[in-house]
């Protein structure tokens, strides 16, 4: 098996890629799997501070996996 268990979505203030991007390219590459490991960043002078939305990433998660 052929997993990358380190990928972060926009759903990390430094990343550029959707979910379903992350998804499709996985696919392309003929991985068996994929771990998003988005940051949540909890101290308030952090820039990413309350960045991160629980929700939308789970609905962006169900959402790919349903495609």
């Amino acid at each position: 098996m052929i997993i990358d268990m380190h990928v972060h979505s926009t759903h990390s203030v430094d990343a550029d890629h959707t979910i379903n991007r992350m998804c499709e390219q996985a696919l392309a590459l003929n991985l068996d799997g994929i771990c998003f490991t988005e940051h949540m960043d909890l101290t308030p002078a952090d820039p990413a501070y309350e960045y991160f939305d629980l929700d939308a990433f789970i609905a962006d998660i169900k959402k790919a996996r349903n495609r």
